[in-house]
């Protein structure tokens, strides 16, 4: 079974999140809503996949994930989350990918675009 931390803004996305992470045999390991303390324990946490949400509120996703790439210690896929649409959500995924993202994934999540991106994962 595949593990994931989930880094989310809101406790109803994060809910959503997990409960299709679970129908696709994924088990959450962790699940932080604040974007603070989750990069120093992501080490032990051995999940296979973290998924970080662009509305932080100590650190904006971006800033997390470049941070989270810096750091090396992270081995697994890293996810950035975002609800933004149309050529913003264009120009935002871009720049995750540049900073260190490896997917992108837009809310509201839907089950065959989770599903597909843990397939591809795994």
């Amino acid at each position: 079974m595949s593990k994931a931390v989930i880094v989310e803004s809101s406790a109803y996305w994060a809910t959503v999140l997990a409960q299709l992470l679970a129908q696709e045999n994924v088990e959450v390991v962790q699940s932080f809503n604040k974007g603070s303390g989750w990069l120093a324990g992501l080490p032990q946490l051995n999940a296979d996949m973290i998924f970080v949400d662009d509305q932080l509120v100590n650190r904006p996703g971006l800033e997390a994930i470049d941070r989270l790439s810096s750091l090396g210690s992270f081995t697994g896929e890293i996810v950035f989350t975002h609800d933004f649409e149309g050529i913003g959500a264009n120009v935002l995924e871009k720049s995750a990918l540049i900073v260190g993202a490896d997917y992108c994934l837009q809310k509201p999540y839907r089950r065959q675009s989770v599903r597909r991106l843990v397939q591809m994962i795994k």
